[in-house]
């Protein structure tokens, strides 16, 4: 155990201990309060302006932590492949850290819409959200996209926000060999049936961050997903069979992108791959 987690537990302890005294009412109620009072806020001052993230858990936290160091290539797409004023879609946006950052690149006129099924992910990322107000419009809907739409399970690393690597439908499309214990029921759409029965704002760019069904997204997306300028999805990751990540590839060439060579070249080893127009 770490010391970091050694001494949280530690500090648990004193306060059941300190509450004791107030009864089986009072006692929760004062530690229900001192969780909520305790719950760190981290500050990221990124190249774009600064953002606040709430943490819930410690993955949360790591994952702020990380922001620049974990994903270079996402942040550099932002930078670089996103314009002011567009509409970027983040499929699989977690606690919201490349959906906020997007908001910043897009601004006033841009829009950023942000789907994550995980409950308490998407608890966080509406807390996110709602810490950095900011120009452009940022939506976030608690549903999966998929190839289909339909009531199915997520299947769950874990219900800590902050966690990835879920899949939403069958356990047995996982991207690695994590265990998946837990099981929250979700709404899965089609990006092109979505944006047909709701009529938000098609994307510009596509962020696919899902660990398991990128290839059943980018199909259930075909008529969004060829008017958009670029799309980029997690495609190197070491745990996934090659014929996989060749799939993928097909699919996302067949809707008329190549793979953006300036950036491969920047980040061979990185897990994300960025496609555009060609």
């Amino acid at each position: 155990m770490s010391g970091a987690r050694l001494l949280g537990a530690g500090l648990a302890g004193l306060g059941r201990l300190a509450s004791w005294p107030l009864g089986p009412w009072h006692g929760p109620r004062m530690r229900a309060e001192m969780a909520a009072g305790a719950m760190p806020l981290y500050r990221l001052q990124t190249g774009a302006g600064a953002l606040s993230f709430r943490c819930a858990s410690a993955e949360a936290v790591k994952a702020a932590a990380r922001f620049a160091y974990d994903e270079p290539e996402t942040v550099w797409w932002i930078d670089n492949i996103v314009e002011p004023g567009d509409c970027v879609w983040d499929v699989g946006a977690n606690v919201g850290l490349y959906a906020l950052y997007a908001g910043l690149r897009v601004g006033a006129g841009g829009a950023v819409i942000a789907f994550e099924p995980g409950a308490d992910n998407y608890a966080a990322l509406c807390r996110n959200i709602g810490l950095n107000p900011m120009p452009a419009a940022i939506q976030a809907y608690c549903a999966a996209l998929s190839d289909e739409t339909r009531a199915a399970t997520l299947f769950m690393t874990s219900q800590d926000a902050g966690r990835a690597a879920h899949v939403f439908g069958r356990a047995e499309e996982a991207a690695s060999g994590e265990a998946r214990p837990y099981a929250q029921s979700a709404l899965g759409f089609t990006a092109d049936g979505f944006i047909a029965q709701f009529g938000v704002r098609a994307p510009d760019h596509v962020k696919i961050d899902v660990d398991s069904i990128e290839e059943r997204i980018v199909r259930g997306g075909a008529d969004a997903f060829a008017r958009a300028r670029s799309i980029i999805v997690e495609i190197n990751i070491g745990e996934t069979a090659d014929a996989h990540k060749a799939s993928l590839r097909r699919a996302i060439e067949a809707l008329g992108f190549t793979e953006h060579a300036e950036l491969a070249g920047r980040f061979p080893d990185r897990r994300n791959r960025v496609f555009v127009r060609g």
